[in-house]
This record gives structure tokens, C-alpha cells and sequence, in this order.
């Protein structure tokens, strides 16, 4: 004890041995009661900089743009934009369904496309604020769309000349100002609203403003980042130069989706797509290809086929000319002048078109080359479709009523001319099933 006693003694008095034994002690500890460390210990980060959209609370919003260019935005989707109150004459023109933390889109009569985040319009409790205060537009621009969405999202962008083309979110975002060019307009076109996309989307409706409708499959149209497109529905240059025709609207449809087609106070609705390619309602005529013209050559073609044996049968001429047979050379002039009357006949005849319009109370058919030159209207209920054989068993159709028939497709081959009586006796079927 004494021994002990005396090695207590110099440890206390010793501060180096205290020291020392502590040391000891907490080692002993560790290799017995210690394991590895639990709280990592990792180097500090810098600091990071966050954005206004990343930080703000993200909420539903509706995006309402005016006809005369006012913009605005209300949060919650339930709102109805027709609901709000507009500036004297003002109303709706479009409006688009998103997030606060989205870009809005929006497209000016010029094809040009302008961004402005969805949170920093002026809320809808107010009238809004002129769009035009936000971005540096061309002057006397009309803004006709607004969209929100993200990058995948896509868009039908079309315009009244008939063009359009499908186009991703992300390509429609500006970071300027002033815009970014973004569809290419034909000469006295006009933009058109942009419709969004969806997965079940599967074929597009477009309509004329004299009533044309096209019903034909969404992957037909291209995706683009920018540019003019494909054509969506013929617009004659120069009917839409004179205000005559132009596209008005189109719209997208599912596979199960149903259109409601009204004209004036009458209206039809076609569940079936299918059925959608032979109707016609009143002045509403649905196009569905039309039927193989008799003549393979067209346009520029014939003009090369006919320059091409000018030269070779000229040529011919002046080769026998310097050989002494002058006299070939108004043989020559004579056959190039048979042969161009003759074409000129065939080419004039496989030239003709008719249109024929079938509505519940009229049955209607233009003839013409290039023009209608000849027209016969008729009330449909004293009206009969005819097919009969001829005495060299070719196939005649005709529209019969009061005793007098109309012949129709007289220039298509036995093929085409089957085509187009199935055409129409689908068409007659489809228009008694809507009679009550």
C-alpha cells in the first residue's frame, strides 16, 4: 500500500506523469470501447446563387391574352378567361394553362415568337397590361397566341395560307426582346392560334373559311425548330391574296374524339374518322383525294415533252436541209403543227374537273377546265344517283332529276369511276342516317 501510495504521490506532483497517464488510459479505452467515426467530415461547399423562379412558390396559373394585345394572369386553372371584364371593345383572344415558374409564349401576326415569365404578369384582378410595354414588337403586329409549357411539349403552328408543321416547346422560347423569327409566312399570311399536342393525339382537322374541312394523320406534318412547314390544306395564292379563302382553324383530334360540324343552325357530329374523309353539309365540303385525272403529264412537263420533240424532229429537219433536201423543212413545220393541235386537244381534255356537292337539301355539280364553265343544281329529294353500263359495257354515272341526267367522271378510267360511285353512295348513306 505504501508503494502505491508513493507512485499516486509523484503522478500528482508531476504534471508531465499526469499527463501521461491520461494519455494512456484514453488509448486503453479506445482500443477496447472505440469503433470507426460515425459523422463524416467533408470539405465546405461554395456558396450557391439561387434563381427568382427557384425560389418563389410555384402555383397554377392561366395566362390571358386580349385581341387588342393585353396580357394578364389569374392563378388556378378554373377560371374561365371569356368571364373576365375587357376594355371597352376588347375580348378574348387566347389564353394558356401552366405553372408561375414557366416561360410564356407568345406569337405576333408576323410569325414571330416572344417570351415573358409567366410570374411577372400583371395578375387578372386588374384589365392587364398592353404586351407591347414587355417586348420590342414590330409595328401594327397583332399578337394572336399565347402558350405555356415545357421543353417536350409540342404545338400545332400553323397560318391562313394552309401551312404548318409541329414544333417543340423549347424551340418556341426567345431570350431577345425582340423576338425570334419562327414561321415563315407565305406572302398575305396570317399566324393562326398554336394548339398543344398530346400523346393521344392522332390526326388534324383543318377547316377553310368557305367551308373546306381535311381530316388526315398528325404524322404527316414535320417537327421543326422554325420555317414555313408543310401545306396542311390548299389555299389558291390567289384567292388568299384577295381575302377569298383562307385557312381559319384547325383542330386536333384523338381516336376516340367526335367533331362537331355546324353550319348555321344544322350541325352533324362523326364519331368515326373514317367517316370523316366523305361528308358534305350544306356548303361544307370534306375533301378526300380526288380521283386520277386522264393525263400523266401536268404543269412544266408537258411544255418539256413538247420542247423535247420540237428538237429532235427540227433538228432532224435542218440536218436533211443542209444535205440539200430543202423541201423537208415545211414538211417538217406542218407535222410540228398537227402534233401540237393534237396535243393541245388531249392536253385540254385531261384538263377537265368537276366538283360535285351533295348537302341534305341540295345536290350541286361544277364542270370546267380550270373554271367552272358549267353548273346544275338541284334539290336532293327530286334527285336520283344512276349507275348504268353503255353499249360498250362502259361504266356512266349520272344525277337524275326531272327526267334529264348529269353524267359525272366521264373522263376517269373504269377504276377510278368505281372509286368515285363508292365515294358517293357512302356519302348518300351517311346523310339519310342523319335524317330523323
Amino acid at each position: 500500500m505504501a508503494g502505491e501510495q508513493n507512485e499516486i504521490e509523484k503522478i500528482l506532483k508531476s504534471k508531465s506523469r499526469l499527463k501521461t497517464l491520461i494519455k494512456q488510459e484514453l488509448l486503453e479505452i479506445k482500443d477496447n470501447f472505440g469503433d470507426e467515426r460515425k459523422s463524416p467530415i467533408s470539405a465546405e461547399s461554395d456558396a450557391k446563387i439561387f434563381s427568382e423562379e427557384e425560389t418563389m412558390v410555384t402555383e397554377s396559373v392561366t395566362v390571358v391574352l386580349s385581341k387588342a394585345g393585353w396580357v394578364r394572369s389569374a392563378k388556378g386553372h378554373e377560371i374561365d378567361p371569356n368571364s373576365l371584364s375587357y376594355r371597352g371593345d376588347d375580348s378574348l383572344q387566347d389564353f394558356a394553362r401552366g405553372k408561375s415558374n414557366q416561360l410564356a409564349v407568345f406569337l405576333d401576326s408576323n410569325g414571330k415568337a416572344y417570351s415573358i415569365p409567366s410570374h411577372s404578369l400583371p395578375s387578372a384582378r386588374g384589365m392587364g397590361e398592353p404586351i407591347t410595354g414587355r417586348l420590342s414588337a414590330d409595328s401594327g403586329v397583332k399578337f394572336v397566341s399565347a402558350s405555356v409549357g415545357v421543353d417536350d411539349d409540342r404545338f400545332l403552328i400553323m397560318n391562313t395560307g394552309g401551312y404548318g408543321y409541329i414544333a417543340e416547346y423549347k424551340n418556341m422560347i426567345s431570350n431577345k426582346k425582340s423576338g425570334r423569327a419562327f414561321m415563315r409566312l407565305p406572302e398575305n399570311a396570317e399566324m393562326l392560334k398554336a394548339i398543344p399536342v398530346r400523346k393521344n393525339h392522332t390526326h388534324i382537322a383543318a377547316v377553310s373559311n368557305i367551308g373546306k374541312l381535311l381530316i388526315f394523320e398528325i404524322d404527316e406534318l414535320p417537327i421543326l425548330g422554325k420555317g414555313k412547314g408543310n401545306k396542311i390544306i390548299n389555299i389558291p395564292k390567289d384567292k388568299l391574296a384577295a381575302g377569298e379563302e383562307f385557312m381559319a382553324h384547325a383542330q386536333l383530334l384523338a381516336t376516340d374524339s367526335s367533331l362537331r360540324i355546324e353550319v348555321g343552325k344544322r350541325f352533324v357530329t362523326l364519331n368515326d374518322l373514317a367517316s370523316a374523309q366523305s361528308i358534305i353539309l350544306g356548303e361544307l365540303e370534306v375533301q378526300f383525294g380526288g380521283m386520277a385525272r386522264a393525263s400523266s403529264l401536268e404543269g412544266a412537263a408537258r411544255f418539256l415533252f413538247l420542247a423535247s420533240i420540237t428538237l429532235v424532229c427540227g433538228g432532224i429537219a435542218v440536218i436533211f436541209y443542209f444535205f440539200g433536201a430543202f423541201m423537208i423543212l415545211p414538211f417538217a413545220g406542218i407535222e410540228l403543227t398537227i402534233l401540237f393541235i393534237a396535243f393541245y386537244l388531249s392536253f385540254k381534255w385531261s384538263s377537265k374537273k368537276e366538283k360535285i356537292y351533295i348537302s341534305q337539301e341540295i345536290v350541286k355539280i361544277e364542270k370546267g377546265i380550270n373554271k367552272a364553265e358549267y353548273l346544275w343544281e338541284e334539290f336532293r329529294t327530286f334527285t336520283s344517283f344512276q349507275v348504268k353500263k353503255d353499249v360498250n359495257k362502259m361504266t356512266r354515272l349520272s344525277f337524275r332529276s326531272k327526267g334529264k341526267d348529269v353524267y359525272v367522271g366521264d373522263f376517269l378510267n373504269e377504276d377510278d369511276k368505281n372509286k368515285l360511285k363508292d365515294e358517293i353512295s357512302l356519302i348518300i348513306q351517311e346523310l339519310n342516317a342523319q335524317i330523323p
